[in-house]
C-alpha cells in the first residue's frame, strides 16, 4: 500500500504524509509515492494517518509535534 509525501519543491522539507490525495496539494508543493508497509512508518506518522482517517476504534492517539508545540 503506498503512501505520499506533501514535499516543499524548493526545499524539500516534507510537509506531511497521506495516505491518499484527496485534498488540493498545498501552492508549491509535490506529491511523492512512497511505497512500504504500514510497519514501517514512525509510530508518529501512524498515529497522524490514523486520526486523519478517524480510525482507532475510538482510541486518541496524539501527534508528537502537537505535544512538542503544547497543542
Amino acid at each position: 500500500m503506498p503512501f505520499y509525501a506533501i514535499v516543499e519543491a524548493t526545499t524539500g522539507n516534507v510537509l506531511d504524509v497521506e495516505l491518499t490525495l484527496d485534498e488540493p496539494l498545498p501552492p508549491g508543493a509535490i506529491a511523492v509515492e512512497l511505497p512500504g508497509r504500514w510497519e514501517d512508518l514512525p509510530e508518529h506518522i501512524r498515529a497522524r494517518l490514523r486520526n486523519k482517517a478517524g480510525g482507532g476504534g475510538g482510541e486518541a492517539y496524539v501527534d508528537r509535534e502537537e505535544t512538542e508545540a503544547g497543542g
